[in-house]
C-alpha cells in the first residue's frame, strides 16, 4: 500500500503511476484505445504522472525531513527547535585598533576601515572613540563580511569614513577570527545529543547539557569510574569536560546541573557555582590546548602556471583545515578536538587543480615540517594560519 502508514511511507514511482493511468484509461474507453507512446492521450497521461510522481517525491522528502538524522537545512533547524537547540550562526572577526590624531577628538561608532590584502572587505567601529590628550584612542572594530575573515596585525590602515583631526589607524593584534555558520553534520550531532539533557546517565547528561550551551562549538567529556587514574590522566571516580566555545560561567553551570552527587571533577579552569542554599561549588574543567600545526608544500609548475597559484595552495590548504568542505564526493568539516592530522589527508585539496603537480607535502609543529602526520590527543585541537603554510614552485 502506497502513502503514509503506521509503518512509514511508501511512494509510487513515475512508471507505476504512468501504467495506472493507462489502465484506468483503457477502463473507460476500452482496451481499443491505442496508447502508443505517441499518441496523444500517452503524452497526456506522462504529463499527469510527472506531476502526480513529484507529489510523492515531496511528501517523502517531507517525512525524511522530519527525522533529525536525515534532515538538512531548514529542515533540520526546524526539527531542533522542536528539542530547543539552535544552529550556532556565523560570527564576524574583530580586532583592536588604536587610533593616533587630534586630541579631543570623536571617532563615531560605524565609522568604516580597511585591511591590507581584504579587497571588498570592511571593518565597522562598534563605539565612538575619543582621542585622549597624548594623541590616541583604542577601540575594537568588527567584520561587515560574516565568517572566517583572517586579519593580520598591523593590516587595517585604511580609513574610508573622513573624521577631522583622525590621522591614523592600525591594529597592533592579529584579529580575534569569526565563525562559519555550523554545519549540518556537526549541529545535527549536537542536537542529538540535546536529547539525552533529561537523562540520568553522568556522561551522556553532562555533555548534552554543555552541548546546549551558546556558541559551544565541540565538546569532549570523559568519565574514570575505576580506583586509579585511567590512560587519559582522569582522576579516579572523575569527571572531565574538554570545551570549545561559549563562557566560563555557562559552562560550568551546565555542568553543575548534571553532575551527580559526589562525583569528582578534573580541569585547568575552575568556577564557583552556587546552589539553592547559597552554597559554593567549584566546579572544573578545560580548554583545548591549541597545536599549531605548520605546512610545507613544494609543487611542480605546469604549463597554465602563474604565481598568484602559491596564495590560491595556501587558501585551499588552509579552507580544507578549517572549514566543511565537499571534496570527491566526500564532506570533510575541518579538523575537530582529537583529530589527527595526516598529510595524505591535505593532498585532497589539492587534486582538482592542473596548473601544478605536487612533489611533495609535509606536516609538522615546527616551523620547517618534514613528517607525515601530527599526532593529536583528545585534550588538543589542530589549529591552522595561512602564515604557518608554505609553498615552494620548481620549474
Amino acid at each position: 500500500m502506497t502513502g503514509l502508514s503506521a509503518q512509514g511511507i511508501t511512494i509510487k514511482r513515475l512508471d507505476e503511476i504512468k501504467s495506472e493511468l493507462d489502465s484506468s484509461l483503457q477502463l473507460v474507453f476500452g482496451t481499443e484505445l491505442s496508447l502508443d507512446p505517441s499518441s496523444p492521450e500517452a503524452q497526456l497521461n506522462g504529463i499527469i504522472a510527472e506531476q502526480i510522481s513529484q507529489l510523492y517525491e515531496l511528501a517523502q522528502a517531507v517525512y525524511v525531513g522530519m527525522n533529525p538524522n536525515f534532515s538538512t537545512g531548514n529542515m533540520l533547524d526546524l526539527v531542533s527547535q522542536i528539542r530547543g537547540v539552535d544552529r550556532n550562526e556565523e560570527t564576524a572577526t574583530v580586532a583592536d585598533v588604536t587610533f593616533t590624531g587630534l586630541a579631543g577628538i570623536t571617532i563615531v561608532a560605524g565609522s568604516k576601515f580597511t585591511a591590507t590584502g581584504l579587497d571588498g572587505i570592511t571593518f565597522s567601529l562598534q563605539n565612538d572613540t575619543v582621542i585622549d590628550a597624548l594623541g590616541f584612542g583604542y577601540g575594537r572594530v568588527s567584520c561587515n563580511t560574516l565568517g572566517k575573515v583572517i586579519v593580520p596585525a598591523l593590516t587595517i590602515t585604511g580609513i574610508i569614513s573622513p573624521t577631522y583631526g583622525l590621522e591614523s589607524v592600525s591594529n597592533p593584534l592579529t584579529g580575534i577570527t569569526g565563525n562559519e555558520q555550523e554545519t549540518d553534520e556537526i549541529f545535527r550531532i549536537r542536537s542529538n545529543a540535546s536529547v539525552a539533557l533529561p537523562g540520568t546517565a553522568l556522561l551522556d547528561s553532562v555533555y548534552a547539557s554543555i552541548a546546549n550551551v551558546d556558541e559551544v562549538e565541540q565538546l569532549v567529556v570523559l568519565e574514570n569510574d575505576t580506583s586509579t587514574i585511567d590512560v587519559n590522566g582522569v582522576s579516579p571516580k572523575s569527571m572531565l569536560a574538554v570545551v570549545q566555545g561559549g563562557t566560563d560561567e555557562d559552562i560550568a553551570e551546565a555542568i553543575f546541573l548534571k553532575k551527580s552527587l559526589g562525583c569528582g571533577m578534573d580541569g585547568a579552569i575552575t568556577v564557583s557555582i552556587s546552589d539553592i542554599n547559597g552554597l559554593p561549588h567549584d566546579i572544573r574543567f578545560s580548554r583545548p590546548v591549541n597545536i599549531p600545526i605548520f605546512i610545507s608544500v613544494e609543487v611542480k609548475e605546469l604549463a597554465e602556471w602563474d604565481a598568484a597559484v602559491i596564495e590560491n595552495i595556501k587558501q585551499l590548504l588552509y579552507d580544507f583545515a578549517t572549514t566543511s568542505q565537499s571534496v570527491a564526493g566526500t564532506t570533510y568539516n575541518g579538523y575537530q578536538m582529537g583529530d589527527d592530522v595526516y598529510a595524505s589527508q591535505l593532498y585532497a585539496s589539492l587534486l582538482n587543480e592542473n596548473t601544478y603537480a605536487i612533489n611533495s607535502l609535509f606536516v609538522g609543529i615546527a616551523a620547517i615540517p618534514a613528517g607525515s602526520s601530527v599526532p593529536i590527543s583528545f585534550s588538543e585541537l589542530a589549529t591552522f594560519d595561512i602564515i604557518n603554510i608554505s609553498v615552494v614552485s620548481v620549474a
